[in-house]
């Protein structure tokens, strides 16, 4: 019987596949890492480019700053760099900016480049006019509205920082808003679109200082229209040489000292006072009317029937204490009305400007809350022509993508 044949083993040499393949996997791998290489390298090239990038803009960032040192000067005062626009090209290491200021009208921009390397970057600075007819910093008294009063115009808003309470028939062309508590009641006429109620956000409000604004209408007036009636009884002019008695005025000693006015004849001028101011009487008339402004370091209370407009233009009272207007007066008051601590406001006075109480701490019992009442009609159209211009500005910026901002 013959056996089975035995299966034969065919032996095959399988270096060369293992080879083959070991070979497509060191080219994997080294695409592989080509890839991370280069995916690394692209990013820390971008990451570069970003940081110069953001480098850039804390160039035009620092541009900006101290291009609107130079254009809002610490005193207050108005707004540099008035007239065409101008450049402040400054290196600053291998930072280098151009800072471009229009002092148009409304807005006023600011147009900043930072350079670092070749890479630039443009940031805008828009200054817009405070946009509240009345503002309140609400730190020290509730801010009341009552009667009939209408407040209106393209910033016919009101705004305090503190609590206001609504009653009566007011009339808003604007907003009227409260950080603190709002109390409402009688029937408030608020503007479609506008909005009211408590717990809104902070807003600024500008600080009231009367040598401040003293010192603009030195730089900016004729010494002769300026008069300085100091707490001594004594009158200056506006370079400090001594003077006599406007018309119409009347010191007494105090204390505190006080500078009053009664008289139907008056001197145009702006008039500084040290101590209170107490103005009354029927100066001006509606076509020749009394051109005042009155700072004090004290109160100013203002009644009868004076027609006045402002004499330092855009500004009709600064008080370093309170402010009472009462009466009704046939003229508009013009300008801005600022007081460093409260503001009333009652009768049937007309008012174009706006209203500013920073609401500090009470030194003055003459008004103790701020609060507007009767029949007033207060108009504000967001104007920036006042010496304390640089206070009522608010400054928002943008970047400019395209490296432009039209």
């Amino acid at each position: 019987m013959r056996g089975q044949a035995k299966p034969v083993r065919t032996l095959r040499h399988e270096g060369g596949s293992a080879m083959l393949i070991g070979l497509v996997l060191v080219a994997a791998m080294t695409l592989i890492g080509g890839t991370i290489f280069h995916l690394g390298l692209l990013e820390s090239r971008l990451v570069q480019g970003d940081e110069t990038s953001a480098q850039a803009v804390y160039c035009a960032e620092a541009g900006g700053a101290r291009a609107l040192a130079a254009i809002i000067p610490a005193s207050g005062a108005l707004l540099g760099w008035a007239g065409v626009p101008q450049s402040l090209a400054t290196p600053l290491g291998n930072c280098a900016y151009v800072a471009t200021y229009a002092n148009t009208a409304s807005p006023k921009r600011l147009t900043v480049t930072g350079t670092i390397g070749s890479v630039s970057r443009t940031l805008s600075w828009t200054g817009r006019s405070f946009s509240y007819g009345i503002v309140s910093g609400g730190g020290f008294s509730i801010f009341s509205i009552s009667g009939n009063p209408t407040i209106q115009g393209s910033c016919g808003s009101l705004h305090t920082n503190g609590n206001l309470t609504i009653s009566g028939s007011p009339s808003f062309s604007g907003s009227v808003t409260a950080s603190g508590t709002y109390t409402q009641s009688g029937n408030p006429n608020i503007s479609e679109g506008g909005e009211s109620g408590g717990g809104r956000p902070l807003q600024p409000v500008p600080p009231i200082v009367p040598a401040t604004v003293l010192a603009t209408a030195k730089a900016t007036l004729p010494a002769n229209q300026v008069f300085q009636l100091l707490a001594n009884g004594q009158v200056q002019d506006g370079n400090g040489a001594s003077i006599a008695t406007p018309i119409g005025w009347i010191y007494s000693a105090g204390p505190p000292a006080q500078w009053t006015f009664s008289g139907n004849t008056s001197v145009n001028g702006t008039y500084y006072v040290q101590g209170n101011a107490n103005v009354s009487g029927n100066a001006g008339s509606p076509t020749s009317p009394w051109l005042v402004t009155i700072i004090a370091t004290g109160n100013i209370q203002l009644s009868g029937n004076p027609k006045i407009s402002a004499h330092l233009p855009g500004t009709l009272l600064v008080a370093g204490q309170d402010i009472m207007i009462t009466g009704n007066p046939q003229q508009a008051f013009t300008g801005i009305i600022a007081a460093h601590e409260q503001i009333q406001i009652t009768g049937n006075a007309t008012i174009v400007g706006n209203i500013v109480a920073e609401d500090a701490a009470s030194t003055s019992s003459l008004v103790t809350q701020s609060s507007i009442s009767g029949n007033p009609t207060i108009t504000y159209n967001c104007e920036l022509a006042t010496p304390m211009e640089s206070w009522m500005v608010v400054w928002v910026w943008q970047e400019c993508p395209t490296g432009s901002c039209g």
